[in-house]
């Protein structure tokens, strides 16, 4: 431990960029509407708020809606079986956030680590982390989705997939 932080919890933000890429590719996921300028400044703001909020106001809240509204009718697609669906990009952050705050609260009430609240007796993390952890995963896939992007697989055209399968409902926007 340093500082009261084991040293393999490191590893759990590691398990948030491999989820990711094994997510990409075993359920096919495409992105339409994705705004990557907004994005791109609300992930130097949130990257920015992440030091400084121990000496100026903490905007996480803020830089969290903000996110929200610029992914605004960005959608995920994804793949089950033979099936494609699509959910709002903001609800699977959600919904990935929460998953890891489930996780965390696991790996405490384990004993994997401890928080100083928590040193007397076990309590749930607080839910704030759970925003904490949604936008670590926007965060991550901003990195994710650049390399993706500029080698054409984030958004493909509308024409059919090397699969077969017909591309994602609604697909708007796409990369020369």
């Amino acid at each position: 431990m340093i500082a009261g932080v084991p040293l393999y919890s490191g590893f759990m933000y590691a398990a948030v960029g491999s989820y990711l890429c094994q997510a990409w590719r075993r359920f096919d996921l495409r992105i339409t509407g994705y705004r990557a300028i907004p994005m791109a400044i609300l992930a130097v703001a949130a990257y920015a708020n992440f030091f400084t909020h121990h000496w100026i106001w903490d905007l996480r809240w803020l830089i969290a809606l903000l996110f929200v509204a610029a992914m605004w009718g960005t959608w995920v697609h994804y793949s089950l079986g033979a099936t494609r669906l699509r959910m709002p990009l903001a609800i699977a952050f959600v919904l990935i956030g929460f998953f890891l705050w489930v996780a965390e609260n696991m790996g405490t009430f384990l004993g994997a680590w401890r928080y100083p609240d928590q040193e007397a007796f076990w309590q749930a993390v607080h839910m704030g982390k759970l925003g904490s952890w949604a936008l670590l995963v926007t965060l991550s896939l901003r990195h994710r989705r650049h390399p993706e992007a500029v080698r054409g697989h984030l958004l493909r055209s509308p024409r059919r997939r090397r699969d077969g399968h017909a591309p994602a409902v609604g697909m708007r926007r796409t990369l020369p």
